[in-house]
């Protein structure tokens, strides 16, 4: 029988994570408070971990995730969209939509776009097709403790597509 032990420390609670390249992982979390920090105080939200170096590095993510859902274009750029109200000075996710193109030179960082979703979501679901585009449905339109026909949000964003491209 194996154990498990620490090996490692991301620097930032693991709300999502995903493996980006061979040895490295994108950790996203909710607002809250994390032992990554950014120069002006606030906490952070996002890291990139090596699993060869164990080195963790901060990334720049202002939009409150908690609640969002994630996916891949085809390209392989992250997408992820929704979250919830704006709180530990993150702004409100409800309606953002953030991607992370990758990269080798560990320059890459999130793109954070605040109110790009036509409609709140909150608990939503991401799909990505055969043909690398991504579909974004469901969830609330508000952080809700139980969801209800004024709350809920049955729809499907439209389809759409990353024109980035990997290096």
């Amino acid at each position: 029988m194996g154990k498990w032990r620490e090996i490692g420390n991301t620097t930032v609670a693991a709300m999502h994570i995903v493996l980006v390249r061979p040895t490295k992982i994108l950790i996203i979390d909710r607002a809250e408070k994390n032992r990554a920090m950014y120069s002006d105080g606030r906490y952070a939200y996002s890291s990139e971990y090596d699993l060869t170096t164990g080195r963790s590095r901060t990334l720049n993510l202002k939009t409150n995730t908690f609640c969002s859902a994630g996916s891949f274009f085809g390209n392989g750029t992250l997408i992820n969209s929704g979250g919830a109200e704006n709180i530990s000075g993150a702004q409100a996710g409800f309606q953002s939509v953030r991607l992370f193109n990758l990269c080798d030179d560990g320059s890459c960082d999130w793109l954070d776009f605040p109110s790009y979703l036509e409609i709140a979501r909150w608990y939503n679901t991401m799909v990505t097709l055969p043909d690398g585009r991504v579909f974004n449905i469901g969830g609330s339109i508000k952080a809700t403790g139980a969801n209800d026909n004024l709350a809920n949000n049955p729809t499907l964003s439209g389809s759409c597509t990353s024109t980035r491209r990997n290096p």
